[in-house]
């Protein structure tokens, strides 16, 4: 009956996900914020949910608890602010135009599309009078795309309200084969500023003798890599878990030869000559050094001949089990310091944890069940994802370990890019996806327990 419903009523679904993109919600630009909110308050309540507008420091996150027959629970996290725009677009951004059984605009996957269809998910069952076979939370925030930084007070605040046995998140696209994936980890980050600073700036003439701040650091960061990519920090590997059976296992399962980010990227090879599984490894269970900007000195229009006396960089470090960023600032002040680069400062500026939990729990053996009955494939099994994102959050602060993440966005990832779209066909996939996972988690889980 639930599925039946989203089949009959699949023009319904598409409509409701295009008056959601139309609205525009970025955080960045405080732009149409208050009135996407508004909205999707409006969009749910008319589902049939109750929501409650959860206040915070910025924009208010969106909550809504519906009652299941089961002793289980399931927190599906999401967001409804998106990423700002450019004039690189073909099709309007904030018009949701459907072309050759697409519908483009900002937020079809990221995260308005997935979003809408977990919605439209749990609706089939409030619509059709069947009762949900497990108890479901949503949590939809609205700023995500500026680093959730409001996040951690409101899950202290409302702990209460947030008590499920696993996390479900649907914010990606499928693998490049065309299967979704199931996800059971994510990345960390730190973000840290090195810094060279001289007492004042001398005339270019004087070059000869007093040593440039650019140069100076330039000089320090090459000790921090190889060209080949290698990080060569003192004990820098220390902290590394290195990657399980199991993780690399799922690795060796995912075809993958990265053909369309040589080309996008122009280059010939990955960075360090590695391809096939040792690339996906590097990419994903290792981690690196990323040179993310970099200031000093004078270039046009303002050029002027002189030593600057000022030169900063700012290293991303995708970090893994079981690194910290403050341990990461200590390494590197002690390679730097044996190296004669007192004169540096070193400064952690931002943290991102890392996440990882079983592969096989329960979340993520009935999400991987939910897909097979509704797209038809077996799930792209993948460890975890390189980037970082606020998830880790919820194991810390509300101690849900049970995490599973997918989502239904095209092969080509257009994240974040121009022209973003989702295919008809995926979303209302996924609609009917999320209404098998609910079927599926509490037989899956009773079983375990």
């Amino acid at each position: 009956m639930v599925i039946d419903y989203l089949q009959q009523n699949g023009e319904r679904l598409v409509e409701d996900l295009q008056q959601f993109m139309r609205q525009p919600s970025v955080a960045t630009q405080n732009l149409g914020m208050a009135e996407c909110v508004e909205l999707l308050y409006r969009q749910m309540t008319d589902f049939g949910m109750a929501p409650q507008l959860l206040p915070t420091a910025g924009y208010p996150a969106i909550y809504s608890r519906m009652q299941g027959e089961s002793n289980y629970t399931l927190l599906i996290y999401g967001h409804y602010d998106v990423q700002p725009v450019d004039d690189q677009w073909n099709f309007e951004p904030w018009g949701a135009v459907i072309s050759d059984g697409r519908i483009y605009g900002r937020g079809a996957v990221d995260n308005k599309g997935a979003v809408m269809a977990a919605l439209q998910g749990v609706r089939a069952y409030l619509a059709t009078g069947t009762p949900l076979p497990v108890s479901v939370i949503f949590l939809i925030e609205g700023e995500e795309e500026i680093g959730s930084p409001n996040l951690i007070p409101l899950l202290h605040t409302y702990r209460d309200l947030l008590q499920a046995d696993a996390l479900i998140n649907f914010d990606d696209n499928v693998w490049p084969d065309g299967r979704p994936r199931v996800v059971t980890g994510i990345g960390g980050g730190a973000l840290i500023r090195i810094e060279a600073k001289r007492p004042r700036e001398f005339h270019g003439m004087m070059a000869p003798l007093i040593e440039n701040a650019l140069w100076r650091l330039h000089s320090a960061l090459t000790t921090l890599r190889t060209p080949d990519g290698t990080i060569t920090v003192d004990d820098f590997f220390d902290d590394v878990r290195p990657p399980t059976a199991d993780e690399l296992a799922a690795m060796a399962t995912l075809p993958w030869d990265g053909a369309y980010l040589l080309r996008d990227s122009g280059q010939a090879s990955f960075v360090g000559g590695v391809s096939g599984l040792d690339a996906l490894t590097r990419l994903y269970l290792t981690p690196c050094c990323n040179l993310v900007g970099w200031e000093g000195g004078y270039v046009q229009p303002i050029q002027k001949s002189v030593v600057p006396r000022f030169a900063a960089a700012e290293l991303d470090f995708r970090t893994v089990p079981y690194q910290r960023g403050e341990q990461i600032v200590h390494l590197l002040r002690q390679h730097l310091d044996r190296r004669g680069f007192t004169d540096l400062s070193v400064k952690l500026l931002v943290e991102t944890d890392w996440f990882r939990c079983a592969p096989d729990s329960p979340a993520a053996a009935a999400l991987g069940n939910a897909i097979r009955n509704t797209f038809g494939v077996e799930p792209a099994r993948q460890p975890t994802y390189p980037g970082f994102g606020p998830e880790p959050l919820f194991a810390q602060l509300l101690g849900i370990e049970e995490q599973a993440y997918s989502g239904f966005g095209p092969t080509e990832d257009r994240l974040h890019a121009p022209d973003e779209y989702i295919r008809i066909v995926d979303y209302l996939k996924g609609a009917a996806c999320v209404a098998s996972l609910l079927q599926e988690y509490p037989r899956v889980k009773a079983a375990t327990v």
